[in-house]
């Protein structure tokens, strides 16, 4: 058995250690509007009251950089910190309109920072919904992530 505090590279042998050092370097040195990165599982669709609420995670760094453009904040830079697997950025939308922009920390599925246009913080209604729809995505199956 493996010890389970190292991380899965060094437990695979020395040419995966270098490999995966060979993967993080390629992403520093990438310009982040040629970054993309997999799913997490995280787009829903949810009715709260007469409202559609629409969460679609976002996967690439032109995905990215249109969202700051749209609302006016600095999202665009992080393309590289959604790469390397440190987080996820979720455009939240409420009739087809953005509403937020949520940075979740992985793996653990937390809310790190959450802002409309321009960094204004979530009303409490929009925090009742983001909180209704992480609810939904922990309980779907870890391997879905």
């Amino acid at each position: 058995m493996g010890h389970p505090q190292l991380p899965e590279a060094l437990r695979q042998g020395p040419a995966r250690v270098l490999e995966e050092q060979a993967r993080l370097e390629a992403l520093r040195s990438a310009p982040w509007l040629a970054l993309s990165w997999r799913r997490h599982d995280l787009d829903l669709e949810l009715e709260v009251g007469a409202a559609r609420w629409q969460f679609v995670e976002l996967t690439s760094g032109p995905e990215l950089h249109h969202e700051g453009l749209a609302m006016h904040h600095c999202v665009g830079g992080y393309a590289r910190t959604c790469a390397l697997g440190v987080s996820a950025i979720v455009s939240l939308k409420r009739e087809g309109e953005r509403a937020l922009t949520i940075e979740l920390r992985l793996p653990s599925l937390g809310v790190a920072q959450a802002r409309g246009v321009a960094n204004r913080t979530p009303t409490a209604h929009e925090q009742a919904v983001v909180e209704r729809w992480l609810d939904e995505v922990k309980r779907r199956p870890r391997a879905a992530r």
